[in-house]
Parts: structure tokens; sequence; C-alpha cells
């Protein structure tokens, strides 16, 4: 018997919700409206970011799959194909330059700025219920920063 007691109490315990801070501060809860605005925009941002990397890895891709293609069928005695061939080299050399460099740095700074507005969102305002009162007085003259 005694091992159903603390079963029980565990039970509860986790069945009890826990009481949500209300923020009511005019300066908290706009705090906590630009923070879930620079999330949304920082994602959308990320969205785009991604989007181009990951249009730049396929482009990568479908031009080794149609260089690998070339390889198997050129005819190395006529001068067309094989500046054909170096031509569609060079256009992967290049695009294969600008995804490590700049394509892969655009997405990982995308990801550090989205990363850091959702934590600072998180440590600010997850857990906490704004005062809608509040919320509907301070929405109409909100100016947030540029995230």
């Amino acid at each position: 018997m005694p091992l159903k007691l603390p079963i029980l109490v565990a039970f509860f315990a986790l069945a009890t919700p826990v009481a949500a801070q209300v923020l009511n501060d005019p300066q908290d809860v706009a705090r906590c409206l630009c923070a879930e605005s620079a999330v949304k925009t920082l994602g959308d941002e990320l969205a785009v970011r991604k989007r181009i990397y990951d249009d730049a890895r396929q482009q990568l891709q479908s031009i080794d799959r149609d260089l690998e293609q070339r390889r198997q069928t050129i005819n190395v005695n006529d001068e067309a194909q094989v500046n054909a061939f170096r031509e569609r080299f060079d256009q992967r050399s290049a695009l294969a330059a600008r995804l490590s460099g700049e394509i892969d740095a655009d997405y990982r700074t995308a990801v550090e700025r989205y990363n850091r507005a959702v934590a600072q969102y998180n440590e600010g305002c997850i857990g906490r219920v704004l005062d809608a009162n509040v919320v509907n007085s301070v929405r109409p003259t909100l100016v947030c920063p540029a995230p």
C-alpha cells in the first residue's frame, strides 16, 4: 500500500497546471510583442535563405548529373563538345564556389539570427500571458526595432 501514495502524489503534481505569469507592464508586453514579431520576420527570412540554398544544391546536383552523362559520351576529338563540357564544368565550379561561400554564409547567418530571436522570445515571453487590455493599448503605437 505505501507505493500507491507516491504515485498518486506524482500524478496530481503533474496534473496541476502551473500558474502562468500575467504580464501587465506595457514595456514587458511591448517587448514580447516585438520579440514575437522578430521571430516571424526572421523565420520568413530564414525560409527564403533555405529555399535559395536548397535551389543552389539542386542545381549543382543537376549539373553534376549532366557532366557525368557528358563524360560518358564526349568525343574528345570534337572541339565543340570539349568546349561545351569545359563551359559546363566552369558553370559548376562557379556555382559550387557561390554555394560554399556567399549562399552558405547567408543561410548560416539567417539560422543564427533566427535562433537568437527564438531564444530571446522563449526567455522573456514563454509561459507568460499578455494582459489583453495592455496589448490593445500598446499595439497601436508599437514600434519595434529591426530584428
